[in-house]
């Protein structure tokens, strides 16, 4: 039987899936003279945007919100070009921690993912779990689901998941079947 006192925390983190491009501009000698935060007319966000399609892989960006600006990164006489897209990273992530207490020290049990939301590509993901103690188990329960956002007709589809845990004495530990 689990007796150790179970402390629950919850943590809500992201991931950040931020596209940022770094470029060598070396075109007129003017340019490095200048501040190295102005950014010279001869660069916009036309002209950015082209060198992330050129150099990229994917075939689809998201570019709103593009951002830019000339800095010196490796202290060289050339400036570089750091670009980003500042519209937010596309995921949410809730995850809760178990610890419990062994001579006066914090001992982290458990760690699960209670919530995922993610959007990215015209794809939108979603995972929701919930957990429950139960003497020494630990019942893990996830709902998971993918769906484009234009689709609106048809309903995702759900994959269920349930993993059990048990106490191993100082950790829970996934059991096989």
């Amino acid at each position: 039987m689990f007796s150790k006192k179970v402390i629950s925390g919850f943590v809500i983190g992201f991931a950040a899936l931020i596209p940022i491009s770094s470029l060598s501009y070396t075109g007129n000698e003017q340019v490095i003279a200048q501040e190295k935060s102005s950014v010279p007319t001869s660069i916009d966000n036309a002209k950015i945007v082209q060198w992330i399609k050129q150099q990229g892989e994917e075939k689809e960006y998201f570019l709103d919100g593009l951002t830019y600006k000339l800095v010196n990164l490796d202290e060289d006489n050339d400036l570089e070009l750091v670009a980003s897209a500042t519209g937010g990273s596309g995921v949410h992530e809730e995850n809760t921690h178990l610890w419990y207490l062994d001579n006066g020290k914090f001992v982290e049990a458990w760690e699960g993912n209670l919530k995922t939301l993610t959007s990215f590509q015209n794809i939108n993901s979603a995972t929701i779990a919930t957990y429950h103690l139960d003497e020494d188990r630990l019942f893990y329960f996830s709902n998971s689901y993918k769906h484009p956002e234009e689709d609106t007709n048809t309903p995702p589809e759900v994959t269920q998941k349930t993993s059990i845990f048990r106490f191993d004495g100082a950790k829970f530990v996934q059991e096989t079947r």
